[in-house]
């Protein structure tokens, strides 16, 4: 259900050839994707924390294409197409695919990760461990740092800053890693891969 190999151009032209409707749910105000010629599509673009894809009127299936999912918007996303697809047996169009680029991971809120039973399992939950990880990932963003502006930090006192970086990158992918669980639970196929 899930893929994330192909360049969004791709996605839509496949789209374009398909013979059902779809619905594409635009979580930002991202540029228009352009008039397909097909007149199958309908775009939407709705702040996430009050969009309800149940609202969606679609007679085929629905993609999510979300570009830039800043922060806890990328589990607010998530937690609404897991309900939709929990939702599925009511008569709802399916998700057929979706695509997500997340952001700014530093920038998310302990509360509205959509997996923390996930952290918990893998002895990282609570809070103060999360606002680690995320200043972990904060700091992985820098392509410079000096000695004392990260080696106040007890535990990285005796880490060198490209060891650091590594450490970023790694809370990065773990919160990845909850995200595409929470989807696995639900029936989807996933796949991470890098976007460029």
């Amino acid at each position: 259900m899930i893929s994330l190999k192909e360049p969004r151009q791709s996605v839509l032209n496949r789209i374009q050839k398909a013979e059902k409707e779809f619905a594409e749910l635009d979580f930002a105000e991202l540029r228009s994707i352009g008039n397909t010629g097909s007149g199958k599509f309908s775009r939407i673009v709705q702040d996430i924390q009050n969009f309800q894809i149940n609202a969606v009127e679609s007679k085929g299936n629905i993609i999510v294409i979300a570009k830039h999912l800043c922060g806890g918007a990328t589990d607010f996303a998530l937690e609404r197409i897991v309900k939709h697809t929990q939702s599925h047996e009511k008569g709802l169009a399916p998700i057929k695919l979706l695509c997500i680029a997340p952001c700014c991971h530093q920038k998310t809120k302990f509360l509205n990760y959509c997996n923390r039973n996930y952290l918990d399992k893998i002895g990282l939950g609570g809070v103060h461990i999360f606002k680690s990880l995320v200043n972990l990932i904060q700091l992985s963003r820098h392509k410079k740092l000096k000695s004392f502006e990260y080696k106040r930090w007890k535990g990285l006192q005796n880490f060198e800053f490209d060891e650091v970086k590594t450490l970023g990158r790694n809370c990065r992918r773990i919160l990845e890693e909850g995200r595409m669980m929470k989807l696995r639970e639900n029936g989807f196929q996933v796949e991470l891969v890098k976007y460029t």
